[in-house]
This record gives structure tokens, sequence and C-alpha cells, in this order.
């Protein structure tokens, strides 16, 4: 009986061992993932933002801040999954560099306020960790 009682005190804790490790497994996955987008090299960094600085400029046609609206619901909806590279858009300029933005803006919503026969002053916001853009914002000039 004791030889029994035993066997069953070191069978629970070799399965409470294997699900302590199997966890342990699982957290660093998890973790090993997220930290796979920070990572990004200069040139990663630099072919990400080269979409999105394409438009910065302080007379921008109308037209080209709407595709510029298109280029950023386009990259969001890509990366629906991944926050931290979601770009927000809003109908002011950005700043130089801040955070990444909370929310990102309905495009749609800014688009509709973009007139094709106006110019604009457009500017981006870097992420300050990553040296993403993070936040795009486009003024009409007066």
């Amino acid at each position: 009986m004791e030889n029994a009682s035993k066997a069953l005190i070191i069978a629970g804790a070799i399965l409470l061992s294997i699900l302590i490790i199997g966890l342990g497994v699982f957290i660093f996955n998890q973790a090993n993932n997220s930290m796979k987008n920070i990572n990004m090299n200069e040139q990663e960094v630099a072919a990400f933002n080269s979409k999105f600085e394409a438009y910065v400029g302080n007379n921008v046609t109308g037209s080209n801040v709407m595709a510029l609206c298109d280029t950023v619901r386009t990259h969001n909806n890509a990366n629906q999954d991944d926050f931290t590279r979601q770009v927000a858009i809003k109908n002011d300029v950005a700043s130089a560099t801040s955070a990444p933005a909370a929310a990102v803006t309905n495009v749609a919503t800014v688009k509709a306020d973009v007139k094709s026969g106006k110019t604009y002053k457009v500017n981006v916001t870097y992420d300050k960790n990553s040296g993403l853009v993070c936040e795009v914002g486009f003024k009409a000039n007066t």
C-alpha cells in the first residue's frame, strides 16, 4: 500500500513538471513571436517607412494625399494582427517623434476631408523605439 501511494505521488509530480515545462515553452514562443516583429534591421525599417515618406512634403496635391490614405488603409488591412505595425492617419500635421498612436483613425473618414484641388503639408511621426512610421498627418495649405 505504501509503495502504491508513493508511485501515485511520483506520477503526479512528473505530470505537474511536464505541465510547467510545457507552459514555459508556450510563453517563450509567444514572447519570441512578438519580439521578432520589433527586431528589424535598418533596411527593413527603411523599406517600411519608404511607403509613407514618399508622400511627405509641403505642397502635396490632394490626389497624392488620397493615394496616401489608400496606402495607409492597404497597409493596415495587411497588418491587422500586428498592432505594432499599424499606422494612424489624421487630418492634422503629425509631430516629429512620438509614441505609437493609441488608435488607428478611420481612413475613409479622413480621406473624405481631402479635396483634390488643394495642396497639403504632409508629415510623419516615427516611433521612438523602433524608428517605424506610426502616424501620418496632413493639413491643408492656406
